[in-house]
């Protein structure tokens, strides 16, 4: 009897232990985020830049540059260490003459006809809409943007303002 005693105890015990381990439920904790590079300050100077083509730029039936090239230069400061190069990506208006180079005249009023803006990089590559410029960033030196910038006759210009907003969203690895 007492073997039976202990019999049913140790069964009841495995039972209760059993039952317990069944309905126990498994959480998963799952964490995500992602580390990215800090930016870099912006040139007060720089944050909006206003680029004067020239006011007494003569009509052209020609198709080319038509006003004096502008130099454009945008300066970053305190970049963190972490942050090895900042890209920068053009939008705007884009012209179809020159697509990769060349922006719309966008005045609102009194717009010059057939007149394109061009931008593009001191080296001569085009830094037309959906155009990247990517700057490495070197220990102990300011990332620099130089750039360009002057009025474009598409053939036949017209008199009027010459106008365009390009901009410059900065990103960095």
């Amino acid at each position: 009897m007492k073997f039976l005693r202990l019999f049913v105890w140790a069964v009841s015990l495995f039972s209760f232990l059993n039952v317990s381990t069944h309905a126990a439920d498994n959480v998963t904790i799952n964490v995500t985020g992602k580390v990215v590079a800090s930016p870099c300050v912006i040139s007060p100077d720089d944050v909006v830049k206003n680029i004067d083509v020239g006011d007494a730029i003569p009509a052209n039936d020609a198709v080319g540059p038509i006003s004096a090239t502008q130099n454009i230069t945008i300066t970053l400061t305190n970049c963190p260490s972490g942050s090895s190069s900042v890209t920068a990506t053009f939008s705007g208006s884009q012209s179809e003459l020159l697509p990769d180079f060349m922006y719309n005249n966008t005045a609102a009023t009194n717009a010059a006809g057939n007149v394109g803006i061009v931008l593009q990089r001191s080296s001569s590559s085009g830094l037309g809409n959906g155009k990247t410029y990517k700057v490495d960033i070197v220990k102990g030196e300011n990332p620099v943007f130089n750039m360009q910038t002057y009025a474009y006759s598409k053939g036949n210009s017209s008199p009027g303002d010459i106008s365009t907003s390009i901009v410059m969203a900065l990103e960095y690895n």
